[in-house]
């Protein structure tokens, strides 16, 4: 591998003893990622690849990543698979503080939250999903500012609801509806299993019970084409 770009302020946070996990992907996590993980949910991967340049980039300035802070979202998945990856890359993982919350959410993440309503807005946009895919635009292709330049609003999930293993999030596609929200968007990281038979197999169902909304599940994967995802996304919102 080539020698890593040192990254300042990630040393520093290193050196303070550990690091948030997911803060700012970058597409030399990705590139890392594809040299040392191969079938896994794409969210996962791209985190491993992170993990392994981070630690990487600490001792290659001669300090030590103690701890990796990591949000426990999807913890079961990500924490059987994410250690013994990094070790079998690089021979070592640093400790995983597994943490209820979500750093970096949009400060209008939940704006929307103090004045719900109940009439139907066609230009307002729910997302949910994976949180990596939701919060980090790395990951999901800058889709906040595509639906905004497209004249919609985009409605976030609460950062809260996305920490459970229901991944049909009702919850939320309730309060999509009294929001008066009528198109969602599911943002699935493809190989994530959990999401692929839940999710896809509870569609039938999350139509019957939500009539009002109108569901497109988007895969997302480094090696699909983004281009494609936008005209998903266009047709979704009954553009072309």
């Amino acid at each position: 591998m080539s020698r890593l770009t040192i990254d300042t302020a990630f040393v520093e946070a290193a050196r303070a003893g550990s690091v948030q996990a997911f803060a700012s992907f970058e597409q030399s996590d990705l590139e890392v990622s594809r040299m040392f993980t191969s079938d896994l949910c794409y969210a996962v991967a791209v985190l491993a690849g992170r993990t392994i340049r981070l630690v990487l980039t600490a001792k290659e300035s001669g300090d030590e990543l103690e701890h990796l802070v990591v949000p426990a979202i999807c913890q079961k998945c990500v924490l059987e698979g994410l250690a013994g990856i990094v070790k079998r890359a690089i021979g070592s993982c640093p400790a995983l503080e597994w943490v209820d919350g979500w750093p970096d959410t949009p400060e209008d993440a939940c704006a929307d939250c103090k004045s719900e309503s109940d009439e139907p807005d066609d230009t307002k946009v729910g997302i949910i999903g994976t949180a990596p895919l939701i919060f980090e635009p790395f990951l999901n292709d800058h889709i906040a500012k595509l639906i905004e330049s497209l004249g919609y609003t985009l409605i976030y999930p609460r950062p809260e609801s996305l920490f459970t293993d229901d991944v049909r999030y009702e919850d939320e596609l309730a309060r999509f509806v009294k929001l008066g929200v009528r198109k969602v968007i599911y943002l699935q990281s493809f190989g994530c299993l959990k999401g692929h038979v839940h999710a896809r197999g509870a569609l039938h169902g999350l139509a019957k019970k939500f009539p009002e909304l109108h569901i497109t599940v988007l895969d997302y994967d480094a090696e699909a084409s983004s281009l494609n995802r936008e005209n998903r996304i266009r047709l979704a919102l009954g553009l072309r």
